[in-house]
């Protein structure tokens, strides 16, 4: 009964090849038993020896290994895990491979076979061999491809190669999202500042000033900007003083402003003194009130001018300030 289930054994150890991994072979037996019933989820132990020369040569190397079969009757194994594998010369064969197998999961080996490897170790050969084979004659030249613009004609089309060309331009894109346009705030007045001290204070100047909102979890960069002058049409005195204009954010100063020289004379009959500043603010979310202010500068003496008038208070022509006011906000 033994020697039956040996040889059933035996005509299954048919499979053998390469595992990924350098320096392995992999191996697969069906196991049966003399009824020819598979032997499933059994241990089994295998012995595995390499022969060198012939069935009967000297063994080069040996391993074994206890393993399960699986639902199938399957063994697998993968061969050249131990000491010496690596040292075998392939080049020096032929090799055999020796399987014997104890189906009680022992090392009481019943079932032996013995096949002669093949083709199979020479990857292994080939891995490690010495000296290379001389260089293979060049082979003959492939015939030229056509061109793009050919195989374009080919599929149909006429045109030139500008024509070519152009019918590669691809279809339109998706429009991009629109980007983050400033919002931009403007403001025009004027007021007349009279030699008194109502206006030693800074004072709104009227039409200049704006609310912007900054909305929730926002932050924009915001550009504050004025400009203007003030006006002198008088002939009758002489008079000379300071205006200061300065910008407001939530009833704040914001930078320093700018002080304004005024003056007449009976040989100016006109004049005009400029101003132009800006200022630049990060600001988070929240409502904020935009204004521009000016006052008059107490300068020496005689409230807020120098004057040979015979009052020495008074800037003939009550002085209009005009000015605008520009609120750029970047999101």
């Amino acid at each position: 009964m033994r020697e039956i289930f040996a040889v059933l054994a035996l005509l299954t150890f048919t499979t053998f090849g390469w595992a990924q991994s350098p320096q392995r072979m992999s191996y697969q037996a069906v196991i049966r038993d003399s009824n020819n019933s598979l032997v499933t989820n059994t241990a089994v132990g295998v012995q595995i020896s390499i022969i060198q020369g012939s069935v009967l040569g000297p063994v080069v190397y040996i391993e074994t290994h206890t393993q399960n079969t699986n639902a199938n009757g399957l063994v697998s194994l993968e061969i050249g895990g131990g000491d010496g594998f690596d040292l075998i010369d392939w080049a020096n064969g032929p090799y055999f491979i020796k399987t014997e197998t104890d189906p009680t999961g022992g090392n009481n080996y019943t079932i032996s076979g013995t096949s002669q490897l093949m083709s199979v170790p020479y990857a292994l050969y080939a891995e490690n061999s010495g000296t290379p084979g001389p260089q293979g004659l060049p082979g003959t030249d492939g015939q030229d491809g056509l061109s793009a613009y050919q195989i374009w004609l080919n599929s149909g089309n006429t045109g030139t190669e500008l024509d070519f060309l152009e019918s590669l331009t691809g279809p339109q894109g998706l429009t991009g999202p629109a980007g983050n346009s400033p919002i931009i705030n403007f403001g025009l007045g004027s007021e007349s500042l009279i030699a008194n001290n109502s206006v030693l204070n800074y004072t709104l100047i009227p039409g200049l000033t704006t609310i912007i909102t900054v909305p929730q979890g926002s932050t924009h960069k915001v550009l504050i900007q004025t400009e203007g002058g003030i006006q002198l049409n008088d002939s009758d005195n002489t008079a000379v003083g300071f205006v200061d204009v300065a910008i407001f954010i939530n009833n704040v100063q914001e930078g320093t402003g700018r002080r304004v020289p005024v003056q007449n004379s009976p040989s100016v009959i006109f004049s005009v003194n400029a101003y132009n500043f800006s200022v630049i603010k990060i600001l988070t979310e929240g409502t904020y009130i935009i204004e521009v202010k000016a006052k008059k500068f107490s300068y020496m003496f005689d409230d807020c001018y120098v004057s040979s008038s015979s009052n020495g208070s008074t800037l003939v022509g009550n002085p209009p300030l005009q000015g605008t006011l520009y609120v750029m906000q970047f999101p």
